[in-house]
């Protein structure tokens, strides 16, 4: 019942526990529609998250409100774990990566 049957439409998604890929999963993606996932990982916990998987899940299975529009992925802090994406990967799967120091503050 509900948005199990239609979408959830998001402004945005805050990713819990740092982009932890045990948190998502295609499962959660069926539920909900975004062009944001904010991922704070600003914590010194959390130097190894995000995941490249979680990005990676995003990328693939995460689906926006209008078709063809580009998945953001909003991150506090740059890691060494969201290198692996070149170019080609941006463009085949519409998504990008942008750092904001900013957008958590906690």
């Amino acid at each position: 019942m509900g948005f199990k049957k239609e979408p959830l439409h998001l402004e945005f998604v805050k990713l819990s526990h740092h982009g932890s890929i045990r948190n998502i999963n295609k499962d959660f993606f069926d539920l909900i529609r975004s062009n944001q996932y904010i991922i704070c990982n600003h914590s010194p916990v959390s130097k190894k998250l995000s995941n490249k998987e979680t990005i990676a899940q995003i990328a693939f299975y995460g689906k926006t409100t209008k078709n063809n529009e580009t998945k953001q992925v909003l991150i506090t802090k740059k890691s060494p774990m969201h290198l692996n994406f070149d170019e080609s990967d941006h463009e085949k799967f519409n998504f990008e990566i942008i750092y904001q120091a900013d957008i958590w503050k906690y």
